[in-house]
């Protein structure tokens, strides 16, 4: 069983593209830690769930993590640009970019709003399974149906072949005796 985010346009059938996933910025400022300021940089990725406890305890000062609702269909970004403002005048003090890392990906398809693979993979759209995790695209009809026309032409050729030499095979033989 899948639970999903119920929103107004949700359909049974489709899986939604919005899905929980941690990100991590590694090797974020100490100052930035603050859960606040955190969440507010996860915001731009998506919309922020909550903070690791790790992260919120400062334990690993190396990355900060983060649980976000994720859409699939965006691009996922690999760096984000962090601007300082000075509190008092509003002056940009610093600015930098701060690598966003994702935690491993799943693939969604377009075409039937499934998570799992990709439209070039998808079954709904006609590509077959040939051994596990390997999809062959599948072939229209009339290519499936010329290739079975090009095997039955070529076994009557072989029986056709086959009964000619019968009957030589047979004559040769009473001569012979």
């Amino acid at each position: 069983m899948r639970v999903f985010k119920w929103s107004s346009d949700f359909e049974t059938e489709k899986e939604s593209p919005i899905v929980p996933m941690w990100i991590s910025f590694p090797n974020l400022k100490a100052h930035f830690y603050e859960k606040l300021a955190l969440l507010l940089i996860a915001k731009i990725v998506g919309k922020p769930l909550y903070v690791d406890e790790a992260t919120a305890t400062q334990f690993l000062p190396s990355v900060a993590r983060v649980y976000v609702e994720y859409d699939y269909k965006k691009e996922p970004m690999n760096q984000v640009w962090i601007v300082v403002k000075d509190r008092d005048s509003g002056a940009v003090t610093r600015s930098y970019i701060q690598r966003v890392e994702f935690a491993k990906m799943s693939t969604y398809c377009e075409h039937c709003c499934h998570v799992g693979h990709t439209s070039s993979t998808c079954l709904v759209l006609g590509n077959r399974l040939t051994t596990p995790g390997k999809v062959q695209v599948s072939k229209t009809l009339r290519e499936e149906k010329r290739e079975m026309l090009k095997k039955e032409a070529e076994q009557k050729q072989k029986q056709e072949k086959g009964k000619e030499k019968e009957p030589m095979l047979l004559g040769q033989l009473k001569q012979n005796t």
